[in-house]
């Protein structure tokens, strides 16, 4: 049963965005390269490395501390506002540039959109898990065929931004908890022992009792349970391939309703765009031209268990779109789980490939 449209004003945060913010960023002049100047807003003061004093199963040894779930968020959202200004600023300078020429000059200078990234992990003196990935993802791009199927890029925690602030076993402190989390949810360190932390790497598909000062929330906000059999869930994703008309031309596509640490829940897809063509000819790398996405379906009802569903963005086709990109993201925030089959989405890119997906796990 569908919920009415008023009703679906109070159920969802209906708010369609791309998975970017526009905004601005100077550039030093008297150049005919591109020399950007980024202001960081991030108050540095308030974050600090903790040592944890022994390496977690995929060897995280520091912690980001955060003095509040603010600070936390403040920070990696400013993190995403860095990297899209400076990928706009980027794209705008080089305007007369055609496609092929753009990425040519995007090699050319060494440009990378994520240097804001790499700057705040050399600042803070941290290995995130975002390195790791990157490292793995090199790795990987360096194939004859990509295989999608072991893409580093599909960790559960979505996000560059997010993945810099995060160890390598997924791990943060904010406040006085230390958060641990997992594909089914997360744990919290209530008291953010450490010795707490070091028992968590011994979990087994949650089979363990738990100290008092560690609790367990689900992907479904059920804390009684780290595994429900309900087909009604979260934290889903479901992606693939896609092979352009010109051989060495891919886009991958990927549509997900994932559970923040922190916020609202959001459905999700994206396209992201690859050729072959790295500095030696021979490697596999993400390249801007022309792409979209979009994301819509339904999910839970008021129920909250799927018995009832609701739809978003269904027939209204509010998608995102991007001229001279690698990716595009098209995002709408929820507030309940859905079931296989439900969300659905649809991406163009490289060489003018498509594809309608389906959310299925």
């Amino acid at each position: 049963m569908k919920l009415t449209n008023t009703g679906l004003l109070l159920m969802l945060l209906a708010i369609a965005i791309s998975c970017a913010q526009n905004d601005e960023v100077s550039v030093e002049s008297g150049t005919n390269e591109f020399q950007p100047i980024i202001e960081s807003k991030i108050d540095y003061s308030q974050i600090n490395v903790l040592n944890k004093g022994f390496a977690g199963a995929r060897g995280g040894e520091q912690l980001l501390v955060f003095p509040d779930k603010e600070a936390f968020i403040q920070t990696i959202n400013e993190l995403a506002r860095q990297v899209d200004e400076l990928d706009d600023a980027f794209i705008e300078f080089y305007k007369d540039l055609d496609e092929d020429a753009l990425n040519d000059k995007e090699q050319e200078i060494g440009f990378n959109e994520e240097k804001p990234l790499t700057d705040f992990l050399e600042y803070m003196g941290f290995a995130s898990l975002y390195q790791q990935i990157e490292i793995e993802e090199t790795k990987w791009l360096q194939q004859e065929e990509l295989d999608f199927t072991n893409d580093p890029n599909d960790h559960f925690i979505d996000g560059e931004n997010y993945r810099v602030v995060l160890n390598a076993d997924a791990e943060v402190q904010v406040g006085e908890s230390i958060y641990k989390i997992t594909e089914d949810g997360f744990f919290e360190i209530t008291d953010g022992d450490l010795e707490s932390l070091k028992i968590l790497d011994a979990v087994s598909n949650g089979r363990i009792s738990l100290p008092e000062n560690v609790i367990f929330v689900g992907n479904d906000y059920n804390s009684a349970a780290r595994v429900t059999a309900s087909e009604c869930k979260s934290s889903k994703s479901s992606s693939g391939e896609v092979t352009a008309s010109q051989y060495e031309r891919r886009i991958k596509w990927k549509v997900k309703h994932s559970t923040p640490l922190f916020g609202n829940r959001q459905v999700y897809a994206e396209t992201t765009n690859y050729k072959k063509g790295g500095l030696f000819g021979n490697d596999w790398v993400q390249y801007r031209t022309y792409c979209e996405a979009m994301v819509y379906g339904f999910v839970s009802g008021l129920d909250g268990e799927c018995d009832t569903q609701v739809d978003f963005n269904y027939n209204q086709w509010v998608w995102a779109v991007e001229y001279d990109k690698k990716s595009v993201c098209h995002k709408i925030f929820v507030s309940t789980k859905t079931r296989p089959g439900w969300v659905k989405g649809y991406h163009y890119g490289a060489g003018g490939r498509e594809k309608a997906s389906v959310l299925t796990w």
